[in-house]
């Protein structure tokens, strides 16, 4: 093995400040980039309330109450035009506050949070929008607080690193039990691979034969 630059020294690394990218409380940037975040859920939210058929999931229809997500789509509606307000009022990033504000304006136009809900007609291929809007908003309720809060980037980091475990082992194919834990945290227990996943016929139901299934 070679010794070059064996004795070589690294430079301290340097970063350099961008204050211009960071949120500050009063300079209408937290506030604008919330009214639009918002309306383009609010928009997203009621599409699929005009388009249910064909933009959600059924099996996600069944978990959820349609009803009180649309009274959540309204105070939402209602908090982009708050939040779009405020950048208006401190004077900064008023073309983001206005961007909110044609969003919610769209969501209005397109029926709002006064779409009547009822039976859904089967369609044999959905988007499942429903289902990005819900992973969003809750990766937003975990990451924008500890950003707000100014958590350190070794906590951040070590956050997404069990996350991102996390992700893979609630979806992996194996029976290990966790016993109390699985009251706190999502196990493989609740996502199972079955037997007939993503087709009308009868899948193998061993990992090798599933494995192996789109080579015959």
């Amino acid at each position: 093995m070679s010794d070059e630059g064996k004795d070589y020294e690294y430079k301290p690394r340097k970063t350099v400040p961008m204050p211009e990218q960071s949120f500050r409380l009063g300079d209408g940037k937290i506030s604008g980039y919330l009214s639009v975040s918002l309306g383009v859920l609010s928009v997203l939210g009621v599409l699929c309330y005009r388009y249910p058929s064909y933009l959600t999931t059924a099996e996600l229809r069944a978990s959820y109450d349609a009803d009180v997500l649309q009274q959540v789509l309204m105070w939402g509606m209602f908090a982009s035009l708050i939040f779009a307000l405020l950048t208006f009022i401190l004077g900064k990033r008023r073309r983001m506050g206005a961007i909110g504000v044609l969003f919610i304006a769209a969501a209005y136009a397109l029926g709002g949070y006064t779409i009547e809900t009822g039976p859904v007609e089967h369609s044999p291929l959905a988007f499942g929008l429903d289902w990005l809007i819900l992973a969003f908003v809750d990766r937003c309720l975990v990451m924008v607080p500890l950003y707000l809060l100014g958590t350190t980037k070794e906590a951040l980091d070590l956050y997404v690193a069990f996350a991102a475990f996390q992700a893979v082992y609630v979806h992996a194919n194996v029976g290990i039990p966790l016993g109390p834990l699985k009251y706190f945290i999502a196990t493989p227990q609740y996502h199972h691979w079955p037997s007939d996943y993503g087709t009308t016929k009868q899948l193998p139901r061993t990992w090798v034969g599933q494995l192996l299934y789109p080579f015959r």
